[in-house]
């Protein structure tokens, strides 16, 4: 039993293989993702690097995460600037109505905090998509609001996730080399749970496939 685990084709080697190729994801996504700006297209990269190197093993961490990187960067950056651009005036608008005297614990305090929701649930979803599907940006906030709704208990684990991994970064800054692809490693089977329950059946011999998500082709 014991020689079989330590096989090079064993469990051991297997799992020390795939805990090599999350650190490696982890720093390349840290690492392109310094300018701030950059954080969108690092993001979905992560995402396309831990689905297809880490899980089904299809291509190298270092040319998947680059090659995807460069593909998608305007529009990962296009939808980060937007999700941004609506934070921003989210918390804007909280402080223009605490300027005017507005009571920080009133009914419209709450609701405009609660304004920063949809961004926050529907941003997983974005990201994702965009690394598996191909769509115009306005589809792909469109589908991801109505996800981050339409599964409210997926959304809520997924901001939990995020939420616990940042927490433990704070924690100990060293699990940065680690906990960005292993969050998001954890996050791609709630995604992609998701997702399949909005994409076609596989299609009978003799017919086209429509394999992907709202009509956007899938990656």
């Amino acid at each position: 039993m014991f020689q079989q685990f330590f096989r090079p084709d064993g469990k051991f080697f297997v799992l020390g293989s795939k805990a090599g190729d999350l650190i490696a994801a982890s720093v390349l996504w840290l690492v392109t993702s310094l300018p701030l700006i950059t954080v969108g297209p690092a993001t979905t990269a992560l995402y396309y690097v831990v689905l297809h190197s880490v899980r089904e093993d299809r291509e190298g961490v270092w040319r998947a995460y680059f090659r995807m990187f460069r593909r998608e960067f305007r529009q990962s950056m296009a939808l980060m600037l937007l999700y941004t651009a609506w934070a921003a005036a989210c918390f804007l608008a909280g402080h223009l109505y605490q300027s005017a005297g507005g009571d920080p614990d009133s009914l419209a305090a709450w609701l405009l905090r609660a304004l920063l929701l949809p961004a926050l649930l529907s941003m997983p979803y974005g990201f994702a998509m965009i690394a598996r599907f191909e769509n115009s940006l306005g589809r792909c906030v469109l589908l991801s609001l109505y996800l981050a709704f339409r599964h409210p208990a997926a959304s809520l684990a997924l901001a939990a996730l995020l939420a616990a991994g940042a927490f433990l970064v704070y924690l100990q800054l060293t699990l940065a080399v680690f906990l960005p692809g292993a969050v998001c490693l954890a996050m791609s089977f709630l995604l992609e749970r998701v997702f399949r329950q909005h994409m076609p059946d596989p299609p009978a011999l003799g017919e086209t496939p429509e394999s992907s998500m709202e009509n956007g082709g899938l990656r």
